[in-house]
């Protein structure tokens, strides 16, 4: 097949590339990654790529020196131009066309003269769906509404990307459901669940001893709200005889409130807020971890779990999250039915503390199972080309 993929960043679809390049596809990729760095970093011997790098640069400043009332707006007209200008490179005899959300609908016509068929792949669950859920918790908490759910043009075009596309590929089967819920065709929508570069977690021996005066937790992400960190701490603060110590690894938070949050003092929780942690480096910090916690309020998956499980680090996943289908409840990690229930939680945290370490050992050895059973991003691309190949 001829396929052409467009996404400005990497997310996931740099993967999905790697992956099908590995079948009988001719590939081009369109991106705002210079040629050289996505060539050097990922297995794109085979691969046409068409490097945008202006438009990288653009994202950066936009995204580190524009005040965030505007942010969105700039980011809407970088969007639309990087789409035009990404499918004039486009062949005509392509088959199929892989785009990023958000870049499908600036060009909806102009593809209507390819013969192809177009797919779009979104790495998140519905906007509609994230927004409903963060008007509730911004009421409650003060939380700024910020966020991609709060881009209204982001879930317009989108509403309508799923209309003219043939196929909406997602990451997890709560994905798919949040779509069908708004209105989504069933059987256009697509569920490929994300893998791990196992090599990269691959650990070597690691305690499953837990110190009840210094409960490791490791978070890996953005600090954001929809992250569900103030969640986390609500539970942990209800588990007194405990001390906890949570190393969050990713961008720094904004918001106000919860940034006020993390600094109150508690007599049993230490914050520390690292930023962001390259990702060569994030075994170190699985490595030192008791727990590694994924308490999102929603969460298209979590690619963070797949590492976590990779590594062999006790996992507790938010089931609000799409990763939480990879968990099979207490034999490879454990799944947090409603983050937003401190009592609940603190429960399962609680009960992960006091098991036996072997216990703990056997859960990891598991988590390790599962990750090889994925065969890393193997099954993910097994399962996006079939999905190609699929007729709706």
């Amino acid at each position: 097949m001829k396929i052409s993929v467009i996404t400005m960043l990497r997310f996931h679809l740099f993967n999905l590339v790697e992956e099908l390049s590995k079948f009988d596809n001719e590939i081009s990729l369109h991106t705002a990654w210079r040629s050289e760095d996505a060539r050097k970093r990922f297995m794109f011997e085979k691969i046409k790529i068409n490097g945008h790098w202006f438009f990288g640069g653009m994202i950066y400043i936009n995204q580190n020196f524009i005040h965030r009332q505007i942010k969105s707006s700039i980011l809407k007209v970088i969007n639309y131009i990087f789409s035009k200008y990404s499918v004039r490179q486009i062949p005509v005899n392509t088959d199929k066309i892989i785009l990023c959300t958000t870049h499908y609908y600036p060009i909806i016509k102009t593809l209507k003269k390819y013969k192809a068929e177009i797919i779009i792949d979104h790495g998140s669950l519905h906007p509609r769906f994230e927004k409903k859920i963060m008007d509730k918790e911004n009421k409650e908490y003060g939380f700024s509404s910020t966020g991609n759910e709060y881009n209204h043009w982001i879930g317009d075009w989108i509403e309508k990307e799923c209309r003219y596309a043939d196929k909406i590929f997602v990451c997890s089967n709560l994905a798919k459901k949040t779509f069908i819920d708004q209105g989504v065709e069933k059987n256009k929508v697509f569920v490929n669940k994300l893998g791990v570069r196992i090599d990269e977690f691959s650990l070597g021996m690691k305690s499953y001893e837990i110190d009840k005066n210094d409960v490791n937790i490791i978070i890996v992400g953005a600090v954001t709200p929809k992250k569900g960190i103030h969640r986390l701490i609500e539970a942990l603060e209800l588990l007194e005889k405990y001390n906890f110590r949570i190393k969050c690894a990713g961008a720094l938070p904004e918001d106000t409130n919860l940034k006020n949050i993390l600094n109150k003092k508690r007599k049993n929780i230490n914050i520390d807020l690292i930023g962001k942690v390259p990702q060569s480096q994030l075994k170190t910090y699985y490595q030192a971890a008791d727990l590694f916690i994924l308490p999102s309020l929603f969460d298209g998956f979590g690619m963070v779990t797949t590492q976590a499980l990779a590594s062999g680090t006790i996992a507790a996943v938010s089931q609000s999250a799409g990763s939480s289908e990879l968990i099979i409840d207490e034999k490879n990690g454990f799944i947090i039915p409603d983050i937003t229930d401190p009592e609940a939680s603190s429960e399962i945290i609680e009960k992960i503390i006091c098991l036996p370490v072997l216990k703990r050992k056997k859960i990891a050895e598991h988590a390790r199972h599962t990750m090889k059973v994925l065969d890393g991003w193997g099954n993910y691309g097994k399962c996006v080309n079939k999905n190609l190949m699929n007729n709706v």
